[in-house]
């Protein structure tokens, strides 16, 4: 974040908008799916969390001029009888909770800082910026501070923006034509954010030279996944090798069910506290080295 940043998040309700700094008006469509997923992600685990007998739907409103900007709005919708819409009152905070988190103001939060209570508000200073939230934001926010859930999406968030050389800049704040972000996150900051020291002790990527049996195909570029067989464990994932789709839509490579790939295989593993290991979460092909055609 830019030093001397002051975060006033007392104002933000349910709606919200996102910005991403560069190009006027323009975005590449597959970075801003996949940060509406993780945006939606870190919403969802702190509904979970917190209000488990609602579910938050986002919902794009309206498009911004200048750089590319887009209103969203959290809508509550029950999952359970009985409860009147009036007894909902979280999802307000929801957003500012979320905005706090993927700002990595969690770390701030949590770290030496002078922390001020005004009225219904906390005031945090530290690292040459200021938070301004209210008090159940804070507290709401600490509980969450070792969340992995949110963490992996926060990570993700970042790493997106990061591959887009296009992106310069990733903000948060109330209005279309706000002229000052709530939060701005500078592209130089993007690094420490998909590499924060608590994600590092709790995550780690293993690589593997593998061959997987295709057992679903997707023969469009994105980040849809694709399913596997390894040995007799069926797994999903992404293939982000830009040169094997190169390959695919020269036509250069035909795929058939059956068939296999040799590839680079990513995989991301989380810490799991109660069994004291590493377990994997999610997979995604980094590199498609050959393709074996089967034999049948």
């Amino acid at each position: 974040m830019p030093e001397n940043q002051i975060i006033d998040l007392t104002d933000l309700g349910s709606e919200f908008v996102i910005h991403f700094g560069g190009e006027p008006g323009e975005i590449n469509a597959k970075t801003f799916a996949n940060c509406l997923l993780s945006i939606c992600g870190v919403i969802d685990e702190i509904d979970n969390t917190f209000e488990p007998d609602f579910r938050v739907e986002v919902k794009i409103e309206a498009l911004g001029q200048g750089s590319f900007r887009t209103r969203l709005k959290a809508v509550p919708k029950h999952i359970k009888e009985g409860i009147l819409d009036k007894e909902i009152t979280k999802h307000p905070m929801v957003v500012a909770i979320a905005t706090v988190l993927l700002a990595g103001g969690i770390q701030l939060i949590v770290s030496k800082a002078s922390v001020i209570t005004k009225g219904n508000n906390i005031i945090i200073e530290g690292n040459n910026n200021t938070i301004i939230v209210h008090k159940e934001v804070y507290e709401n926010c600490k509980k969450l501070e070792n969340n992995v859930t949110i963490k992996k999406h926060v990570r993700k968030n970042f790493k997106v923006l990061e591959k887009d050389k296009a992106v310069t800049e990733f903000g948060i704040t109330k209005d279309l034509d706000d002229k000052e972000l709530k939060l701005k996150v500078l592209r130089d900051d993007f690094y420490r954010l998909i590499n924060p020291q608590s994600v590092i002790e709790e995550e780690k990527i293993k690589k593997e030279r593998i061959n997987l049996r295709i057992l679903r195909a997707v023969l469009e570029r994105g980040s849809r996944k694709w399913q596997f067989y390894w040995g007799d464990i069926k797994i999903s994932a992404p293939i982000i090798d830009e040169a094997f789709f190169d390959k695919l839509e020269a036509k250069e490579i035909s795929i058939s069910l059956g068939d296999s790939l040799d590839v680079m295989l990513a995989i991301y593993q989380i810490w799991n506290k109660d069994s004291r290991k590493f377990e994997n979460d999610y997979y995604e092909i980094q590199k498609v080295i050959r393709h074996l055609p089967s034999s049948g």
